[in-house]
């Protein structure tokens, strides 16, 4: 995906603020975006160059990312040195081995069931999990029908011709407002994490289940054999699509 593609989530996060909703894309026309050091490349020159501009000159910055760029900013953490990040924000990031160390406040949006070949207990839970108990927010959509999807954040789905490689899917509406909602409470608490606050960011008739601080999902540790050689044939069946339909946007499964 490229950041043309989450146009609506922003739009969910910063109407009625004073939040200004950045998105990068630190290895464009690349299917697999996982790399820590370039993502803290990019965003290290981009607030050193524009984070002066913003009002008052002492911003507040979140970083954090969809998918496989989620994953990326959780290990660019220690990379980051222009700036230091007061939240993480994570939309399905993916894929985790084991927890990451997010020793930052962190705010989740997850599955119950995996779709997409993004196994749900290497994506939002781990990431959850890697998260201080005393500061942290999990929002897991219960999908068990597989209406609602790993790329339900994006505006069209993952992939060119309208999502074909993983489509957003009727209802995404919902979890973009509900997200656009959960961040206006992250930022505004600044770590300080009220379930039942949280609680209230979701929209009427979205299924998820709050887990928050102390409380922490089942999770497993995944157990890894044919899934890399699933993701590869996505993303190059992806690409393969997106030459044929002469689509000029770079593509990938994962962000």
């Amino acid at each position: 995906m490229g950041p043309n593609d989450y146009d609506l989530v922003s739009t969910q996060i910063t109407s009625g603020t004073s939040i200004v909703t950045v998105i990068v894309d630190p290895e464009p026309f690349w299917c697999f975006k996982k790399s820590a050091t370039s993502y803290a490349r990019l965003v290290n020159a981009f607030v050193l160059q524009w984070g002066p501009k913003c009002q008052g000159n002492s911003p507040n910055f979140f970083v954090g990312g969809h998918s496989a760029s989620g994953m990326a900013a959780a290990h660019a953490l220690p990379f980051i040195t222009t700036f230091e990040p007061v939240g993480f924000i994570g939309l399905d990031p993916y894929s985790f081995d084991s927890p990451p160390d997010i020793h930052i406040p962190g705010l989740f949006w997850g599955f119950s069931d995996t779709t997409c070949f993004a196994d749900v207990n290497e994506a939002a839970k781990p990431a959850y999990v890697g998260t201080g108990d005393a500061s942290r927010v999990l929002y897991q959509i219960q999908n068990d029908m597989k209406h609602l999807s790993h790329c339900s954040f994006t505006d069209d789905g993952c992939g060119p011709i309208g999502g074909i490689v993983c489509p957003a899917n009727p209802g995404s509406n919902r979890i973009r407002e509900s997200v656009g909602e959960s961040v206006k409470k992250f930022v505004a608490q600044l770590g300080t994490i009220s379930k039942e606050d949280f609680e209230e960011a979701v929209s009427d008739g979205l299924n998820v289940v709050v887990y928050a601080n102390e409380e922490a999902p089942l999770y497993t540790e995944p157990v890894r054999w044919l899934r890399v050689g699933f993701r590869a044939l996505k993303c190059w069946w992806a690409m393969l699509l997106n030459l044929i339909s002469g689509s000029p946007r770079p593509i990938a499964t994962a962000d």
